[in-house]
């Protein structure tokens, strides 16, 4: 989870702090840089997990704050994690809090921090089900380990449970290729497995840390679904990730296993009128059929809308939480009913991933707590975009109560006056 965020000289950001919970609806008006945000967020996610290094020579001239005269961007962000992994016969678990200093510019520079806890147990050889795992030393993390690929599965993990945890200090630099490890002799071996470091014989790193190493997932994705491209621009594009927009959402869905695709299908059921379930049938292209009544197939392109949005959104909270930390939707309450947003906002808080999204419902709002709310707005005197988590504003409720949580109204001068008051 993304606990905390800061940034520097990108886009509308000057100095800009956040705050992170489990669900973050980000009530924004117009103009006060949540486009800006969502792109801060994909910007670095692209950094960290592409590891595409190479690129830092770029002119990052056109991403900073025309507001101010500095050249370098920074970031740092804070995350905590937990996770089991299987590399080769080892079932380490772990869990840290995870510290980037970005620094692009004129100075290009990632600095990393690991502080926490990893315990490890063997596993018999015997046991290991995975051949391919085995043979190329491929990780299998938390959320695909089970029976099929351990035998005894539960014992070990009840092994593993009991076993100790070790602590562990790692720091390392990009640019100098410099770390420091603080642990036990024992713990230092599986944190180098853990992080796949590649030193030479004076103990001294010889290849970049490989980010991809300290996340299981892709860090974060955004969803913004448009039904009727959805359901008239279909493309084809690999089932892993469902695209921004959602028009992959056949193939997304057709690439899940068979547990995952009953998920989705069953999660329709009392939600959307009539409809029972999903199917997919492949013939010279993919089609996806909503079942009504137990008999009528109704093709993906002729359903409403609203129930495409949903099965979208859906799609995305059931399936992608293998794959992504983080999801961001822009508006779900487009074309749906009360009904609807409640059972969607009822599985972002089940769902794996932390959650972002934008809103302009006084429906949703009303089913908010306080914690899962943050405002973003205009400094008055610079124009750089700040937040305020709503838990910081007193008497707020009475405020949503007040004006019917209509959003439009809530937000008016009249209303909060200048939000930035609130933040100390």
């Amino acid at each position: 989870m993304l606990k905390k965020l800061y940034i520097h000289n990108f886009k509308s950001f000057w100095h800009s702090h956040f705050e992170f919970g489990k669900v973050n609806c980000l009530i924004a008006p117009n103009n006060t840089g949540k486009s800006n945000l969502i792109e801060a967020i994909e910007f670095i996610d692209n950094l960290l997990f592409s590891r595409d290094t190479q690129d830092y020579n770029h002119n990052f001239k056109e991403l900073t704050n025309y507001r101010h005269d500095e050249s370098n961007i920074k970031f740092e962000l804070e995350f905590e994690l937990e996770n089991k992994v299987l590399v080769y016969y080892d079932l380490f678990y772990y869990k840290y809090t995870v510290k980037f200093n970005i620094t692009l510019g004129k100075i290009n520079n990632i600095d990393l921090e690991l502080d926490g806890y990893i315990k490890s147990i063997k596993i018999d050889t015997n046991h290991h089900k995975d051949i391919s795992a085995q043979a190329f030393g491929l990780r299998i993390y938390d959320d695909y380990l089970n029976e099929t690929k351990i035998e005894n599965y539960e014992d070990y993990i009840n092994k593993l449970d009991a076993s100790r945890y070790s602590k562990f200090n790692f720091k390392y630099s990009l640019n100098t290729l410099s770390y420091q490890l603080e642990a036990s002799l024992k713990t230092k071996q599986m944190v180098q497995n853990i992080l796949e470091l590649q030193l030479n014989t004076k103990n001294e790193l010889i290849k970049n840390v490989d980010f991809k190493n300290i996340f299981s997932k892709r860090i974060f994705s955004s969803h913004y679904f448009h039904a009727n491209l959805i359901k008239n621009n279909p493309v084809e594009s690999s089932p892993v990730f469902l695209n921004k927009y959602g028009t992959n959402l056949i193939e997304f869905i057709s690439g899940q296993d068979n547990e995952t695709i009953e998920d989705i299908s069953t999660s329709m059921i009392g939600e959307v009128e009539q409809v029972n379930s999903i199917k997919i049938v492949e013939a010279a292209y993919k089609t996806l059929f909503f079942i009504e009544d137990g008999e009528y197939e109704v093709p993906l392109k002729k359903t409403s809308d609203g129930t495409v949005h949903f099965l979208a959104i859906m799609s995305a909270l059931i399936a992608s939480d293998k794959s992504v930390i983080a999801m961001m939707f822009e508006e779900p309450e487009r074309h749906m009913h009360m009904k609807v947003l409640s059972t969607i906002l009822n599985t972002m808080r089940d769902s794996k991933s932390q959650i972002f999204f934008t809103t302009h419902s006084g429906e949703i709002l009303r089913e908010l707590n306080q914690d899962e709310i943050i405002f973003l707005y205009r400094d008055e005197d610079t124009g750089d975009t700040k937040s305020l988590n709503a838990s910081r504003i007193k008497q707020l409720d009475k405020i949503f109560r007040k004006y019917k949580y209509e959003i439009s109204d809530i937000v008016k001068d009249s209303v909060l006056g200048y939000i930035g008051d609130f933040n100390g």
